[in-house]
């Protein structure tokens, strides 16, 4: 088979279980013969070119060489020598005594001008009827109008008798007979050996296959291997008894034939039957077998074919699906292939039909190429051919069905401007567009130093597309995935590039992709001046602007060493992609960030010439307009010593402090303190919008903490003796101005002794208590207490509105409660006996005062016996019970119910001023009701038999409440 194809193709695909498949590929492009000067040994009178000649003598006797390719020759009157030459020739000597060789080539000796009857023979090469000729090495026959009698030689012929009543004889070869002249219907059997209809009635002998006419024709064939082709027309075929094949070669377009249904439509709409083998036409068919022992041949054209059940041939079908008939069984699959021509396996099932089939490949001469292996993705090629015919091994593990194809990939290569848009099938067909394995190669010259930038605009491959662009030495200078963009890229050498297009060896993936490979043009430089402004434009034509993928602007302006310098970011149209790099007169970087926002305040190093580059960030193709200015910072710092406690201010402690003067501005506070002391920073005015920033620095230059200029420090413990600084700064290039603060030493942390109940109040129990003094201030208070105290905390008076904490801490450091001091607490148990601390404390830098507590221990609960409907009262049932004494308190009751029982709290009394609680437990501690003590309840009906317990109490954190009560529990 030879492939036309200049690009991509899949023309040929092997098989599995039973199929065997063969493909030729031929050489492209051969040279044509010359056309010979001497026919036979005379001198040529009439010479053909290379291409497909129509040539016609004259009525004398010509000499004529029709010269390569597939030519038509007629002698016309005289004597004719006629010699094809190369090619597929049709020869046609006329009238007169003609000698017609046909050279090499499939030749057909023709008598189709004759008028009577011609009687001739290829077997002896001599004809009489319309003269009488001689022919030589020529293969096929056709006959005039009148009754002809053509016979064959012993090798392969074809015959076509034409118009009237033939005798045909193909011979002892594989021989076919032909009605393609025919323009109305005939009737064709081999079995009978007879013709009739549009051609007239023809006796036949010695031939397995025909070749139909234009019409509706019938035909039959033999008990041998019969090949049958239609031709045009809505044919009637019948195999017989052999192996036959119906032929699709004549159609002008893809046909679907199927065994299976013995239909064929498309190219050709025929229905056949007897037949166990199918050849397609020169377009892309689809052919399907049924459960027999098939042969699908695609022929010529992108084939796809589906086999049954049954040891199957598929021959040069590009899309195979293959019915396992069991595990295990193998089948070969062969094509020939041409030195160098890749090739490439694709299995296109995927779950288990697609994992239940193996392969193995070998070479010509049984090499392997590839050993017996369950088909991944790893093990599908592509491989590289040596010359001759390779074989696919083929099986499955498990009958199913099997769908893969045999792809053979191209490598095309295009000359490639830069700065061209390439997509699909764009700038020229094929570019643009990868086959499965396929290699795209575009290739370009460049100068050393150029710089390109890659921008990609994808591919439909679900990001599988690879790109690789290489030097003319061969080495790599880019590879990746197409999908993304990538640049600027500096070509090293001067030369021809190579920038390939393909997918990752093994991968199947077939699509379009698009990208553009553009020349970055060369940075442009500016001269500035600090403070001065860079915009679209400005400083001049250009600046402001990265115009293409890869632009670089750069911009010199003069400093000297410690001058104070910062960037003020102006407008950005480039989505902020740009990036702004500040290096030094040496080269060194100074500053880095993205065009957008301001910077910090620079130092700068020396004295000399600084460079500002402005670009896209790597392989960003951001283009658009910004502005910036290196604006000049305020100089310092500025020192002055404090005293802790005193407040700075504008203007205070000396002209300066307290004033954030502009950009870069730095103030530094200096004071001594001892290691421990507890100082805390109070803000005490801010007009920088928070945007200053504050640091304390140790002796030792370590950093104590940091924070924002507005927020308030707690006080905390500083490390060591010594002189620390507290420095205030801007931090950007757009907020600065006046503030005010101060450094304050924490009040004193007091301890004194406690005893429970009494109360704390300014002064007592002792100088200091009841009064937090200022900022960090606390007061502990310190007392005894006994495993399983119950206490109450009640708060008597509080001057800060709530920002005192408390805290209860236990003999072993735990804390046992903390909350705020404002607040009464009850409910809380000691978990040890020992001595515990209670710490009042303040919480933040501006409040503080005086305040006053009691700390009391609470009763335990008194438990009494009670029955439904007795009533419960002061002293009834028993001391104690109907009476809350003391705050804190907790009556218990205990009765005994039953499962069902419904029953009703009915209150009677309650001197709490209806702050009383009652709760009701069930045997197990379930809790069926909570109420306040003040009004009646039912109980929801008892679910459980046994001891159930009412709880009389006021709340956990209630320091004031208590007094009697009565209620009683009843039938309902």
């Amino acid at each position: 088979m030879t492939t036309t194809h200049p690009r991509r193709h899949v023309p040929a695909l092997s098989s599995l279980l039973g199929l065997t498949l063969a493909l030729t590929l031929a050489p492209l492009g051969a040279a044509p013969a010359q056309a010979a000067t001497t026919c036979l040994g005379k001198t040529v009178t009439i010479t053909g070119t290379s291409g497909a000649d129509t040539l016609t003598g004259t009525s004398g006797d010509d000499v004529i060489d029709a010269g390569a390719g597939d030519d038509t020759v007629t002698g016309g009157g005289g004597n004719d020598t006629v010699c094809g030459g190369d090619g597929a020739d049709t020869l046609d000597g006329g009238t007169g005594n003609d000698t017609v060789d046909g050279g090499a080539g499939t030749d057909t000796w023709s008598f189709a001008s004759a008028t009577t009857a011609v009687t001739a023979s290829l077997a002896t090469g001599t004809s009489s009827g319309a003269g009488t000729d001689k022919g030589t090495t020529l293969e096929n026959l056709r006959g005039g109008t009148g009754a002809d009698t053509l016979t064959g030689s012993t090798g392969t012929n074809t015959i076509e008798g034409g118009a009237g009543n033939d005798r045909l004889d193909g011979g002892s070869g594989t021989d076919t007979v032909s009605y393609r002249g025919a323009t109305t219907a005939v009737t064709v059997n081999l079995t009978t050996r007879a013709a009739t209809g549009g051609a007239g009635t023809d006796t036949l002998a010695g031939f397995e296959n025909v070749r139909g006419g234009a019409g509706g024709d019938t035909i039959t064939g033999s008990t041998g291997a019969n090949t049958v082709d239609g031709g045009p027309g809505t044919d009637r075929l019948t195999g017989g008894g052999g192996t036959d094949t119906v032929s699709f070669d004549s159609a002008t377009a893809g046909v679907t034939a199927s065994l299976a249904t013995g239909t064929a439509t498309g190219g050709s709409t025929d229905t056949f039957s007897g037949f166990a083998q199918l050849v397609g036409s020169p377009s892309g068919d689809t052919l399907v077998g049924n459960d027999g022992a098939n042969r699908l041949d695609g022929a010529r054209g992108g084939d796809a074919c589906s086999t049954g059940k049954g040891a199957d041939t598929l021959v040069a079908c590009e899309d195979l699906t293959v019915v396992t008939d069991a595990a295990g069984a193998t089948d070969a699959a062969t094509w020939s292939l041409s030195a160098g021509q890749r090739f490439f396996l694709d299995n296109l099932l995927t779950g288990t039909a697609g994992t239940n089939l193996t392969w193995g490949v070998t070479g010509p001469g049984g090499t392997t190429v590839l050993a017996p292996v369950a088909v991944t993705t790893a093990n599908k090629g592509p491989w590289t051919a040596t010359a001759g015919t390779h074989t696919a091994t083929l099986g499955g593990t498990a009958a199913g069905t099997h769908r893969f194809r045999l792809v053979l990939p191209a490598t095309t290569t295009y000359p490639y401007t830069l700065g061209t848009t390439v997509g699909a099938n764009t700038p020229s067909s094929g570019q643009g567009v990868l086959g499965v394995q396929d290699v795209d190669r575009y290739t370009f010259t460049a100068t050393a130093g150029q710089r390109v930038f890659f921008l990609s605009s994808g591919d439909t491959m679900a990001g599988y597309a690879y790109v690789r662009l290489t030097q003319p030495s061969g080495a790599v200078v880019m590879e990746k995935f197409l999908v993304g963009d990538r640049g600027p890229i500096t070509l090293p050498v001067a030369g021809t590039y190579t920038l390939s297009v393909g997918t990752p060896t093994g991968d199947d993936h077939a699509g379009t992709y698009g990208f553009r490979l553009a020349t970055v043009p060369a940075a442009q430089t500016f001269a500035t001046s600090i403070g001065s402004a860079v915009a679209p434009g400005v400083p001049g034509t250009g600046a402001g602007t990265l115009e293409q993928p890869g632009s670089e602007d750069r911009y010199t302006f003069s400093g000297t060493a410690g001058q104070k310098v910062f960037y003020d970011a102006g407008t950005d149209t480039t989505g902020n992609h740009a990036f702004v790099t500040v290096t030094s007169p040496s080269g060194a970087k100074v500053l880095e960030k993205w065009v957008t926002g301001d910077s910090a305040v620079l130092t700068l190093p020396t004295t000399g010439t600084y460079t500002v580059s402005v670009k896209a960030g790597v392989d960003d193709r951001a283009t658009g307009t910004y502005g910036f200015t290196i604006q000049p910072a305020t100089a310092g710092p500025q020192t002055f010593p404090i005293t802790l406690g005193a407040t700075v201010k504008d203007g205070v402690p000396g002209p300066g402090a307290g004033n954030l003067e502009g950009p870069g501005a730095v103030d530094t506070y200096t004071f001594t303190a001892t290691a421990g002391d507890r100082i805390g920073y109070t803000s005490l005015a801010d007009t920088t919008a928070n945007y200053g920033y504050v640091t304390l620095y140790a002796p030792s230059g370590a950093t104590v903490w940091s924070g924002w200029i507005a927020a308030n420090r707690f006080p905390a413990a500083v490390p060591a003796t010594g002189t620390y600084r507290l420095e205030v700064r801007t931090t950007d290039t757009t907020h600065w101005g006046t503030y005010s603060f101060a450094l304050v030493k924490a009040a004193a942390q007091q301890t004194f002794a406690y005893t429970l109940g009494s109360t704390v109040s300014n002064g007592v129990p002792a100088a200091g208590a009841g009064n937090v003094e200022g900022v960090g201030g606390s007061d502990t208070y310190t007392f005894s207490g006994t495993a399983g105290d119950r206490l109450l905390y009640d708060v008597l008076a509080e001057s800060t509105n709530g920002y005192l904490s408390r805290t209860l801490i236990a003999p072993d450091g735990r804390t046992v409660e903390q909350g705020w001091a404002y607040g009464d607490r009850g409910g809380i148990v000691l978990p040890a006996t020992g001595t515990y601390r209670l710490v009042i404390a303040g919480t933040d830098n501006t409040h503080w005062g005086t305040y006053s507590f009691r700390l009391m221990k609470t009763p335990a609960p008194q438990t009494f016996a009670i029955r439904v409907g007795q009533t419960v009262s002061n002293g009834v049932p028993a001391a104690g019970a109907g009476n809350l004494e003391t705050v804190g308190s907790v009556d218990v009751y205990t009765f005994s119910a039953t499962s069902g029982q419904d029953l009703r709290f009915d209150h009677l009394a309650d001197a709490t001023s209806g702050y009383g609680i009652a709760t009701v437990t069930d045997p197990s501690g379930r809790v069926v009701l909570t109420k306040w003590l003040g009004y009646d309840t039912d109980l929801p009906t008892l679910t459980s038999s046994g001891t159930y317990t009412v709880t009389i109490r006021t709340g956990d954190n209630d320091a004031v409440h208590s007094g009697t009560y009565s209620f009683a529990l009843v039938t309902r």
